[in-house]
This record gives structure tokens, C-alpha cells and sequence, in this order.
């Protein structure tokens, strides 16, 4: 009987350190799933942010080819260039003298 009452109470301590083993890797699975989410979660951040910017890149370029096709059937005038800007005086400032 004693025999049976100590195998007994060595099963008791042996499930209860199972037990909190247990409860300890537990923990750090729920510590590395909310990891994981987190890592999840900014990975889809990051991928929304590329897909927007993405998206706009290719507004512009829709943009840039409309312009240049306009620009092809003459309906909008050349691109000046900067150096050509600069040397360009409107009529109205003119000096009296250069008349």
C-alpha cells in the first residue's frame, strides 16, 4: 500500500513538472506566433505601400506617353529646353532703345 501511495505521488510530481514544461513552451509558441504576425503584418504593409507606389509610377507614365503623343500630333508645342528658357525675354520687356 505504501508502495502504491509513493508511485503515486512520484506520478503526481512528475505530471506537474510536465505540466509546467508544458505551460512554458506554451508561452514562447505564443511569443513566436506573435512574431511571426508582426513580421506578417509589416510584410503586408510593405507590400501595400509597393503596390501604391507602383500604381502612381504607372499614372505617370500613362502621363508621360499621353503627352508625347500629343506632342507627336502637334497638339501641344515642343519642349523647350532650360538654356532656352533663360535666353527668352517677353516682348513687353523690351528696352525702348532696342526699337
Amino acid at each position: 500500500m505504501w508502495k502504491q501511495f509513493l508511485d503515486l505521488l512520484r506520478q503526481i510530481f512528475r505530471l506537474t513538472d510536465d505540466t509546467q514544461a508544458n505551460a512554458r513552451k506554451i508561452k514562447e509558441l505564443q511569443e513566436q506566433i506573435e512574431a511571426l504576425t508582426r513580421t506578417v503584418n509589416h510584410l503586408g504593409y510593405g507590400l501595400q505601400h509597393l503596390e501604391e507606389r507602383e500604381r502612381h509610377e504607372r499614372e505617370k507614365l500613362e502621363m508621360r506617353l499621353e503627352i508625347d503623343r500629343l506632342r507627336a500630333e502637334r497638339a501641344l508645342p515642343p519642349v523647350r529646353k532650360k538654356s532656352q528658357k533663360k535666353n527668352l525675354k517677353p516682348a513687353a520687356n523690351k528696352e525702348p532703345d532696342e526699337e
